[in-house]
């Protein structure tokens, strides 16, 4: 039995921009493992995050409160609230389907992201039913604190 059976993950693509192709599909513009900032302080003009909320098939859909979050700031850098009802339910399932998740796929553009010394990371974060989800968390580095410098004083 997989987890996703029995509980809900909370997935984040962070990049650029997110442009709409030809079929409906997606596509990721500057997509980031890592967000290496030139110096800071710094504004990013645009930051764009994909997020994929998977929910086991067999529940019920549920009201979603999602908040980008800097580690950093307790105020969300964006919100957003959708009742259950505002959700569309995949159509229904023939006997020989295998699916066991249900999807919900959105983008989310945030203007004027500002970064200082102390941002060391970005994640998502989700409230949907009971549950409560975080994304993995998007790592910040800059000239004054590279990802080696950090990874070196966390081991110390």
């Amino acid at each position: 039995m997989t987890i996703l059976r029995e509980h809900c993950l909370l997935q984040v693509i962070w990049c650029d921009d997110i442009r709409q192709e030809v079929g409906n599909k997606p596509s990721f513009m500057g997509v980031y493992s890592e967000l290496a900032l030139p110096s800071v302080p710094i504004v990013l003009p645009r930051l764009a995050a994909y997020v994929t909320l998977y929910t086991p098939i067999t529940t019920p859909l549920a009201d979603l409160a999602l908040r980008i979050m800097k580690s950093d700031e307790e105020k969300p850098l964006a919100y957003i609230e959708m009742s259950a009802q505002e959700q569309i339910e995949p159509p229904a399932r023939s006997a020989d389907d295998p699916s066991t998740v249900r999807l919900l796929s959105f983008g989310i553009l945030i203007g004027n992201v500002a970064f200082d010394e102390g941002t060391k990371w970005l994640r998502a974060d989700a409230d949907y039913g009971n549950e409560h989800l975080e994304s993995l968390k998007l790592r910040i580095s800059s000239p004054e604190r590279p990802l080696e410098q950090r990874a070196e004083k966390a081991a110390t």
